[in-house]
């Protein structure tokens, strides 16, 4: 889940958003399985999530990224989106 995550990073660092959604999603369910809702791994991959969707709301604006970014966001803190 490591490298899925470092991959999904590189991807977001070059702006190739579309190719790192699915690893981001895929490393998040992952962690979320193999550690929990509240590891600190899974934080960490929800983090990576929450990146994504504002880098790409950044190069998208209109798309509705920032939608995404705030669910994610929402999970990490707690809030009524949460599991």
């Amino acid at each position: 889940l490591d490298s899925i995550g470092e991959l999904a990073e590189l991807l977001i660092a070059v702006g190739r958003f579309g190719e790192a959604e699915p690893l981001a999603l895929e490393c998040e369910a992952g962690n979320r399985e193999q550690h929990g809702a509240d590891a600190p791994e899974t934080a960490r991959a929800t983090e990576l999530l929450i990146d994504l969707y504002q880098g790409w709301h950044g190069a998208e604006p209109d798309a509705g990224h920032d939608a995404s970014a705030a669910v994610w966001q929402d999970r990490l803190t707690g809030g009524a989106g949460a599991d």
